[in-house]
């Protein structure tokens, strides 16, 4: 039953990135933030392979998301891996601001690979910031004092981002998707646990 509320909520989750992809008003853009994400997650699977993990799959959320890989990593392997993805973001954007002269198109396509880079890198839930910091707290004080730490600077985090994101939409009629996507990353810590519960 968990497994089918799992590829559910899955299929749901696909369906709203989408839909949030096409309310940008240039397909260009959509097709950049679409290999921009290929890129972050090749950049992470790239990674595992040079640490011998076969990766399974990826789980979607509206917060992120998360790769399955077999067996564990150690600390400093982990922290290897979840820098990978927003890396390679940074030298494809690098490079494509290199080839800003030739072309508009490129500065584009390089604005999004550094604009995915960077949010991926705050501390919000099921981004590389927050399991970035996730395992550098647990080094030095341990998964207890991490969790509330994390749990409280992930939530003053995504209020300050939501409350932002209305202001703009407000006085300046942008930032939609970032409203939305802010918003639902609240939903997905709650039906986790009401699932935690149930079992």
């Amino acid at each position: 039953m968990i497994g089918i509320l799992k590829k559910i909520r899955s299929a749901i989750t696909f369906l709203f990135l989408f839909a949030v992809l096409l309310a940008f008003n240039r397909p260009f853009v959509v097709v950049c933030v679409l290999i921009s994400v290929l890129i972050h997650e090749g950049g992470h699977a790239l990674a595992l392979l040079c640490f011998h993990k076969r990766v399974h799959g990826i789980d979607l959320c509206t917060s992120g998301a998360k790769m399955r890989y077999e067996g564990r990593l150690s600390y400093k392997s982990e922290l290897v891996v979840l820098a990978c993805g927003p890396l390679c973001n940074l030298i494809v954007g690098a490079i494509s601001f290199l080839l800003w002269s030739f072309s508009s198109y490129p500065v584009i396509f390089g604005a999004t690979n550094l604009f995915y880079a960077l949010t991926n890198l705050l501390p919000l839930p099921s981004y590389d910031g927050e399991r970035i910091l996730n395992i550098l707290f647990s080094m030095r004080y341990g998964s207890g004092v991490c969790e509330r730490w994390l749990g409280g600077i992930g939530f003053f985090l995504r209020c300050v981002l939501l409350f932002f994101s209305l202001y703009l939409i407000f006085y300046f009629d942008i930032a939609y998707q970032v409203f939305f996507c802010i918003f639902l990353s609240f939903i997905p810590d709650l039906k986790k646990r009401e699932i935690v519960d149930k079992v």
